[in-house]
């Protein structure tokens, strides 16, 4: 996983990791640098090596990668995402990958499977021509739920909805903020950050909902951005 420090599909694999270490699979993880995701893992008991995952150094990467494997005397390797799967040596090891997006599959020719997390992912790579017998379509799962929640929505005038992930245009958020224009009351969280930020603050402030929708950031824990609301949306253009 070379992904950054933030990101719904970096948490799905904290989760899937730590999944996995529950249920006794032995895992060699390897992850681009970044101490606090380190010590979640730790914490599970999924101890992670570092790898830069540099375009610049790819050879070097790959070869390390090529060790890492070679040692950990693997029998299946799943990637996650561009740059890590396409930094991924030929091994003759069954290779997974999976994706979370519409990607240049030119990073994916090599894998022997792909698992995408929406149907709609899945009939894209159909498409582009991958094999159907190489698709499968996995959805993500979530945490359970925890007691208590931090953010309390009766505080608020009407339904409070909630809705989580990163401010992209993949996500469709604008289509949420302009489906809530609509209502007549309530208010819209929306946790989590990104490049779009400023854009859909903008819009609601076009449509004049601005004092209705909160920006709430990057929240460590969501569970409790959920539990808050009382209804919970998950837009996207996927």
């Amino acid at each position: 996983m070379a992904g950054a420090a933030q990101g719904g599909a970096e948490l799905f694999f904290e989760r899937l990791a730590a999944s996995f270490a529950t249920a006794g699979v032995t895992q060699t993880v390897m992850i681009k640098p970044d101490p606090g995701r380190m010590n979640r893992l730790a914490a599970a008991g999924v101890p992670a090596q570092g790898c830069a995952f540099s375009s610049l150094m790819a050879v070097l990467h790959k070869r390390q990668l090529a060790t890492a494997i070679r040692k950990s005397r693997a029998t299946v390797i799943l990637s996650w995402m561009n740059r890590a799967t396409g930094m991924t040596p030929r091994t003759g090891i069954p290779h997974v990958a999976r994706l979370g997006g519409f990607y240049n599959l030119k990073y994916y020719r090599h894998c022997d499977w792909l698992v995408a997390n929406t149907r709609g992912i899945a009939d894209y790579l159909v498409r582009e021509g991958v094999p159907a017998d190489r698709v499968h379509h996995q959805i993500n799962f979530v945490p359970d739920g925890i007691d208590g929640a931090i953010f309390d929505g009766s505080r608020h005038d009407g339904p409070v909805i909630a809705a989580l992930g990163r401010l992209h245009p993949n996500k469709a958020f604008d289509t949420l903020i302009r489906a809530f224009a609509r209502l007549d009351d309530g208010t819209l969280w929306l946790a989590g950050d990104g490049p779009d930020r400023q854009a859909l603050a903008a819009l609601a402030a076009e449509l004049g909902v601005a004092e209705r929708v909160r920006f709430l950031g990057w929240q460590e824990d969501p569970q409790a951005v959920i539990r808050g609301a009382d209804l919970f949306v998950c837009p996207s253009r996927h």
